[in-house]
């Protein structure tokens, strides 16, 4: 039984890791394809988005190594409250890593550069001046979160481990 529960536990984490890295991938996508119709220089395009699905994949099993022994304890005592608190910060998560995109495609310059050279009112500033918010501002991020809890009750479903 407790094997049992061991097995369980490790096959739901890989099916919430993985299911991170493919919506992180579409972020990714969704970025390089708004770059194309924005008439950015095409050039390197692939390079980038190679580049970017490395990034995504070191990024996860980082996250995953951190967070799977909290997870652990967490199974556990109850596994849905597991599930939950790990949908939730992969949920946060791609709405961050979906933010900086949207930050990068909006200034062309990386969130990390603009630290060193701007003040917090001058990257407010520059945000705000580039785009309105709006609905259709908005919509991506939810989308995106909402993608992830897709594709991971996906995930679960063909799961190969019987849970």
């Amino acid at each position: 039984m407790k094997k049992n529960l061991q097995l369980c536990i490790k096959s739901s984490f890989f099916t919430l890791a993985i299911s991170l890295i493919v919506t992180l991938w579409i972020s990714s996508l969704f970025e390089v394809i708004s770059k194309i119709f924005s008439g950015v220089s095409a050039s390197n395009i692939l390079m980038s988005f190679g580049f970017s699905v490395l990034a995504d994949i070191e990024s996860v099993l980082l996250i995953a190594i951190l967070l799977y022994p909290i997870y652990f304890l967490f199974g556990y005592l109850k596994k849905p409250i597991a599930q939950m608190s790990i949908h939730i910060l992969f949920s946060l998560l791609v709405i961050a890593q979906f933010a900086l995109a949207k930050y990068q495609y909006t200034n062309f310059v990386n969130l990390g550069a603009d630290f060193f050279g701007y003040s917090f009112d001058n990257l407010l500033s520059n945000v705000s001046g580039a785009e309105s918010i709006s609905i259709f501002y908005l919509i991506p991020f939810m989308f995106f979160p909402i993608s992830y809890l897709m594709i991971e009750k996906y995930f679960s479903n063909i799961s190969f481990i019987k849970k």
